[in-house]
């Protein structure tokens, strides 16, 4: 119930009404020292609501300074915020700014000495903790009880959705109304641009408003398209013969046959590396700016929480790693690799790619400096992340991420080989012992950071690590309960997807529920808004182990593809956009720098936009594209999966 409470302050605190509370200083010199203690005590619950008492004007306070007893002091209006420092500087400075009538009310030594008190306590009070949406939500809480904060709350999440319920009216029509005079771009533009429109009027809780309702409204979207495309596309993809799907499976290597290939992740890794981008660059990115919920627009916070696609990407990549090999070839799945040479296939098909970045940035940046050439030999050898926090020469941003990947790809194989050994109940068993550790160990970790470990980058290593052996782990249970090995019609053996009545039902919607709760979190509050107690920022907690279960949700709900979103992600040309994810990661930089330097213009610019596109494009085709296939990797976004019918 007290968890309940407090979440349902913690989204509606920045626009929750306050009461008008007038503080009115009493008729006498006894009235005003009661008052006054009253404030003291209030200042230690942190928050202020001073009762009203006697009436009076304010215009009655710039007449003059009033006798210390006998007179009504005129009422002082206080609008209360959940800032305690902000409310009291408040009402000294109102009652200033009267005059003398402040000072004649607290002659007496002893009231004013309570005056000092409480602006003592005030000032006392981590001003950062009480403004946060955090400490709000706990300040409003125990101050007014959870039926009061409930209803409180209630009232103003209607209002709110009230006002975001006429904006997406008006972004409705006016796209209706592009579509009525026949303009079709013009009705894919026209509710941004409303959007846009309505943004610039609203306050920030209004915008967080907007986005918390977005989060709803966008995979109800995506639900609906799914519906539809179900229901007008699919016939047409199931007239493929069966004679048809022999000959496909035939022309294929043995590899392709027995690969059930995950199209679902392919747009989900591209969003992701977006999400990215604009944590780098959008909004006060490119200058490090790491905004609270309280100082930062709602936009701005939402993009800094693209700092949690770098937990993401490692789960993928130990996830799809391990998945790879459980489902290949029978010869190959109990076949032991040597841990560095698993770790070189698997990064080399990155390497060359990050190592020409490095190159592009060094050209730029040209210097004679030794110091900084000793950087990048470091960054080279995908060492520098491991010991330097501040970004240094060549200055290629995220490839900290990068060097990070290496010690985790040099222990997947050993890990890949302890989950497959022993018992089918044994296996359950550690599975579930990571799945549980990697969640509670956020906490020790957290706390260790915020104390002494917050610059050491090994440390961080360290810290992100269970993010890829939980991916590992979600891979072997996923091939557990959620597939199993079939005979095709042509004979040779696939992986087919269980009866979806036979999976889990947090899977079938893993990605929805996904997308619902990290869009509330990610307009709700931010990456850096401290932690109440230990005045902390609450990133370490939130990117370093506690969301690693809605992240596993997000990965197994687009791996099993029953999700109506990982369904639609899964078709083409959403698929496709796995060819551009690596590239756009790795050239963001690279990129964005070229653009400033020719036209002067930072963050996310269409130029900007356009020109990275455009780049992952023409460097897929002409340079990515050409490497795997010497190599002899699957090319990216492109598999036989089409022909792996799920069990009926």
């Amino acid at each position: 119930m007290i968890a309940c409470c407090l979440l349902a302050t913690l989204i509606t605190s920045r626009a929750v009404p306050r009461r008008s509370n007038h503080a009115l200083l009493g008729n006498s010199h006894d009235r005003g020292h009661r008052d006054l203690r009253q404030l003291d005590e209030y200042g230690d619950d942190a928050a202020i609501f001073i009762q009203s008492r006697t009436t009076g004007t304010f215009a009655n306070m710039t007449q003059g300074p009033f006798p210390a007893q006998g007179h009504s002091l005129a009422q002082l209006p206080i609008t209360a915020t959940s800032a305690v420092s902000a409310s009291a500087a408040t009402l000294l400075q109102e009652q200033d700014a009267a005059g003398a009538g402040f000072e004649a009310t607290a002659r007496n030594a002893e009231t004013q000495g309570l005056v000092e008190a409480s602006r003592d306590k005030v000032e006392d009070a981590p001003a950062d903790i009480r403004r946060s949406p955090l400490g709000e939500a706990v300040r409003v809480f125990l101050a007014e009880g959870p039926l009061e904060t409930v209803a409180r709350g209630t009232e103003a999440l209607a209002t709110k959705a009230k006002t975001a319920g006429r904006t997406l009216s008006k972004m409705a029509s006016a796209s209706a109304d592009e579509v009525g005079h026949g303009h079709l771009l013009g009705a894919i533009l026209a509710p941004f641009s409303t959007l846009s429109e309505e943004l610039n009027n609203q306050d920030p809780g209004m915008t967080a408003t907007i986005g918390i309702l977005l989060a709803f409204v966008v995979p109800i979207f995506f639900w609906l398209s799914e519906l539809v495309l179900a229901k007008f596309a699919d016939p047409l993809a199931q007239n493929l013969t069966q004679d048809a799907a022999g000959d496909f499976l035939e022309s294929k290597t043995d590899d392709d046959k027995s690969r059930l290939f995950l199209h679902g992740l392919s747009f989900a890794r591209y969003v992701m590396a977006w999400h990215v981008v604009l944590d780098h660059f959008a909004l006060g990115g490119d200058t490090g700016q790491k905004q609270t919920s309280m100082v930062g627009e709602p936009l701005a916070v939402f993009c800094r929480w693209g700092i949690l696609a770098a937990p993401w990407f490692f789960m993928v990549s130990g996830f799809t790693n391990s998945y790879s090999k459980l489902v290949g070839p029978p010869e190959q799945r109990n076949k032991e690799e040597d841990f560095i040479a698993a770790m070189l296939k698997r990064a080399f098909t990155w390497y060359p790619f990050y190592l020409i970045a490095l190159i592009w940035c060094a050209i730029r940046l040209a210097t004679a400096n030794a110091e900084d050439w000793a950087h990048f030999l470091g960054h080279t050898m995908t060492i520098h992340g491991w010991l330097w926090e501040q970004p240094t020469f060549p200055f290629l941003t995220g490839d900290m991420w990068l060097s990070f990947l290496i010690p985790y790809l040099l222990a997947w194989s050993p890990i890949h080989a302890a989950f497959g050994d022993g018992t089918s109940q044994s296996q359950d068993t550690l599975i579930w012992v990571v799945f549980t550790m990697s969640f509670f160990i956020a906490i020790p970790s957290a706390i260790l950071e915020w104390l002494w470990f917050s610059e050491v980058m090994l440390f961080q290593l360290i810290q992100l690590f269970p993010s890829f052996v939980f991916g590992q782990a979600l891979a072997f249970w996923f091939v557990k309960h959620c597939i199993k090995e079939s005979d095709a019609q042509a004979g040779q053996p696939i992986w087919v997807r269980n009866n979806v009545t036979e999976i889990p039902v947090l899977v079938r919607f893993g990605v929805t529920i996904s997308f619902l709760v990290l869009g509330v979190c990610f307009f709700t509050f931010s990456p850096y808004d401290p932690v109440p107690l230990f005045k902390k920022p609450v990133l370490p907690l939130v990117q370093k182990g506690f969301q690693l279960p809605l992240q596993g949700l997000m990965v197994v709900g687009f791996a099993a593809e029953i999700d109506p979103i990982a369904k639609l992600f899964a078709r083409r040309p959403f698929r496709y956009a796995e060819k551009l994810t690596l590239l756009t990661f790795i050239f963001q930089a690279p990129v964005y720098n070229t653009i400033k330097d020719l036209t002067g213009w930072g963050g996310i610019t269409w130029t900007f936009v356009a020109a990275l596109i455009a780049f992952t494009v023409v460097g897929h085709y002409l340079v990515e594209r050409p490497y795997r296939q010497w190599r002899g990797n699957r090319q990216r976004g492109e598999s036989w999966k089409e022909n792996l019918r799920p069990e009926k």
